[in-house]
């Protein structure tokens, strides 16, 4: 029975991320968006029990757990976009 039982919610709170300055809080949004697909796909039967299982042990796992190296990825990850955008405005291509 496939159909969205929680009305496609998972795709509004993605799409809500995409609006978020904060970086952790949009992560945490595209995350959990990725849990209710999965929770309305089970409840519409279209994937199994373990499936569901296994994204929300995910999702515990990286948002229960210590902060400290999510935050290093989000910091890694903003200061490749800036290095990648400065370089572009001066006609640099990075090599990394």
């Amino acid at each position: 029975m496939s159909g969205g039982s929680l009305d496609y919610l998972y795709y509004k709170v993605e799409d809500a991320s995409r609006q978020i300055q904060d970086r952790e809080i949009s992560a945490l949004c595209v995350d959990f968006a990725k849990v209710l697909h999965d929770v309305e796909w089970y409840i519409d039967c279209d994937i199994g029990k373990d499936t569901l299982d296994k994204t929300i042990r995910a999702f515990k796992r990286k948002w229960f757990g210590p902060r400290d190296e999510r935050l290093k990825e989000i910091i890694d990850d903003a200061i490749y976009e800036l290095k990648t955008e400065l370089y572009e405005t001066i006609g640099v291509k990075d090599d990394n």
